[in-house]
């Protein structure tokens, strides 16, 4: 499969960002060097609030993508993440019956090792009832694989540089992930 390559598109300042707060200790790196292909790795529990700031982003990031005439797609490794509370969980699933009216929202694909996780996650899709923009994948690499598949059978081109076998996450200024 022949995979036409583009230049990353620089994203507005104030949607250049390197992480997703909210209250609580739960938090999102994300690492934009390849959008649209946004790639995140979630750390600790989730507020709805921190939520709230992810998807507004993911919208804005989203119509920058279906201004320069692609698609926004996202990889997400949540390995680290707790199981989102009942609150939580109802924020998300509200957020993800939207993803259609999202413009430029394209993927999303999330790496998950925790079973109860996965359970979770499918419980939140069963409940918004539709077909979800979403699958799940052992790893970034993985993902960006997927992601390229999907851009080719798309007609688009893909981040220049974004590369499964060579991908590293950035590390933050304290060293870690």
């Amino acid at each position: 499969m022949l995979t036409r390559q583009m230049e990353p598109i620089k994203l507005p300042p104030e949607l250049n960002v390197k992480s997703f707060r909210g209250k609580g200790d739960g938090y999102a790196l994300i690492d934009l060097r390849y959008f649209p292909v946004s790639i995140m790795v979630w750390k600790n529990d989730a507020s709805e609030d921190l939520m709230h700031n992810y998807y507004a982003w993911r919208k804005k990031a989203s119509k920058v993508a279906h201004d320069h005439g692609t698609v926004h797609m996202v990889i997400k490794d949540i390995s680290e993440w707790g199981v989102p509370k009942p609150t939580v969980r109802k924020v998300i699933g509200e957020y993800a019956a939207q993803d259609k009216e999202h413009i430029g929202f394209a993927w999303r694909f999330l790496i998950v090792s925790n079973a109860i996780m996965r359970g979770a996650i499918t419980a939140i899709v069963w409940l918004k009832g539709e077909d979800s923009m979403y699958s799940f994948t052992k790893s970034i690499q993985a993902s960006i694989r997927d992601a390229k598949r999907m851009y080719a059978e798309r007609e688009l081109e893909f981040p220049n540089g974004l590369d499964e076998n060579t991908y590293q996450f950035p590390t933050t200024l304290d060293g870690k992930k």
